[in-house]
């Protein structure tokens, strides 16, 4: 019984032991290499006295940093991007806009059209609104409707189509 209990320790230990090593298939983590590890403390007794620590020193820390626990260089070159021969496009020519009357020749200003005048509510009733050209306007709910449409009425005056 003493043989099983021994034997049953010691399949267990050799299990932990197996299973706590690394494996030769299994990648070796960068970040807990000893170099790695080297490295991070010398960056970080370096940043902690700041004030002493120059900064290409510090430059060549991190530098050591990334190379060591990253596999990578901070100075490595970025791709850069592909240079293209600029786009060329043909000038676009502008149609004369069509017109019902000629143009004005060179010089001479066209005549300026007068805004036609405002029209204004002069009086009202129940049914509706008399306007200052002597049109008669019907209330219909809240709108006042003249000959040609409904009107809008801001305050006393009118926009009537």
């Amino acid at each position: 019984m003493k043989t099983a209990t021994a034997f049953t320790t010691l399949l267990l230990a050799t299990t932990a032991c197996l299973a706590a090593s690394p494996r030769a298939d299994q990648p070796v983590d960068p970040l807990h290499t000893p170099e790695c590890l080297h490295a991070r403390q010398a960056l970080e007794a370096a940043d902690a006295s700041s004030a002493v620590a120059s900064s290409l020193r510090m430059k060549a820390l991190r530098s050591d940093v990334a190379r060591l626990c990253l596999h990578s260089s901070l100075d490595a070159a970025r791709p850069q991007r592909q240079l293209q021969a600029p786009l060329s496009v043909p000038p676009v020519a502008a149609r004369p806009a069509a017109s019902a009357r000629p143009a004005a020749p060179p010089g001479v200003n066209p005549p300026a059209v007068a805004p036609p005048p405002l029209r204004s509510v002069t009086s009202c009733d129940a049914t509706g609104c008399w306007a200052n050209d002597g049109t008669r306007l019907q209330r219909v709910g809240p709108d006042l409707v003249g000959p040609r449409g409904v009107c809008q009425q801001n305050g006393a005056v009118l926009a009537c189509p």
